[in-house]
């Protein structure tokens, strides 16, 4: 018996592509906020325990995914470590690793690490030199790009040479800086008056969608701020489908969200938007997406 224990969108898509490849059938979910309400809609009859009502089954194995906000993994690999079950965490994404597994200044670590590319793989081997990683096919990428690939035959964006339509990405990026200090150059306040300011360089006509993260659903109003601070009027997207979203667009901006990479990979144009003041490396890098602090 294997339990999967989740929190958040991102890292539940994951676990849910791991079921299927490895047709896990003998499993137990432990499942809160984003994660429950996503893996309702692909499993049917789910049963959903807390950690403490998992004892009573053999459990085996422990996968969990990973989050900044919230801790509910880090309890799954204290209570593996407790009743001596292997523990696997899945990292999605390039983001502060040890913040991932820090809890009251503590490090907690799972037994296995799993991430799904090199370059993660480098990054979790840097941070945790000790810890046994393994490297696993991105099955969730594989079938991004699958969807990608369908949609894109079925649709067509109008011609329309009077505008550029511009998809910007929002991101909890201040539960993404490591201190306040930091936070004070980079915050999503920043980064859209930064952003503003320097569109015409890859824009001149445009008219532009927020597609809000599941994080930061509740910042509406302000984001809509932001951009009237800076003399711009927006519109917000209204699609649960990111893939659509992406493809419905010819410019893709953000900073280090993950929905960045389907953007990449739709052969659309894509900037990273991370502020030129803020010393910050782009985690999405090796994915060789342009930076609008580099354009002239």
């Amino acid at each position: 018996m294997i339990c999967f224990i989740s929190h958040d969108r991102g890292g539940s898509e994951y676990l849910y592509e791991y079921i299927k490849k490895y047709k896990i059938k003998k499993k137990i979910f432990c499942l809160k906020g984003p994660a429950y309400k996503f893996f309702k809609t692909k499993i049917k009859n789910l049963k959903n325990f807390s950690i403490i009502n998992i004892k009573k089954y053999k459990i085996k194995k422990i996968i969990t995914s990973t989050s900044f906000i919230n801790f509910h993994h880090i309890e799954g690999i204290k209570f593996a470590k407790k009743e001596k079950i292997q523990s696997y965490s899945i990292l999605d994404d390039w983001n502060d690793y040890k913040k991932r597994f820090t809890y009251n200044k503590k490090l907690f670590l799972p037994n296995y690490i799993i991430v799904y590319n090199k370059y993660a793989h480098k990054l979790a081997k840097s941070d945790f030199p000790n810890q046994k990683i393994i490297l696993l096919e991105d099955l969730f990428l594989k079938n991004i790009i699958k969807k990608l690939n369908i949609k894109k035959k079925k649709k067509r964006l109008p011609k329309n040479s009077k505008y550029s339509r511009i998809l910007y990405l929002s991101d909890p990026i201040e539960l993404n800086t490591s201190s306040k200090s930091k936070m004070k150059l980079y915050n999503e306040k920043n980064v859209i008056s930064y952003m503003c300011k320097n569109i015409y360089k890859i824009a001149k006509n445009y008219k532009i969608t927020v597609r809000m993260h599941p994080k930061c659903i509740k910042d509406k109003l302000i984001i809509k701020k932001y951009f009237k601070m800076n003399n711009l009027k927006i519109n917000f997207s209204n699609k649960k489908n990111l893939i659509s979203d992406i493809l419905d667009h010819d410019i893709i901006l953000g900073c280090e969200t993950q929905a960045l990479i389907p953007a990449h990979y739709s052969k659309k144009r894509v900037f990273c938007v991370i502020p030129n003041y803020v010393k910050k490396e782009n985690k999405l890098k090796h994915l060789k997406i342009k930076e609008l602090r580099n354009i002239k």
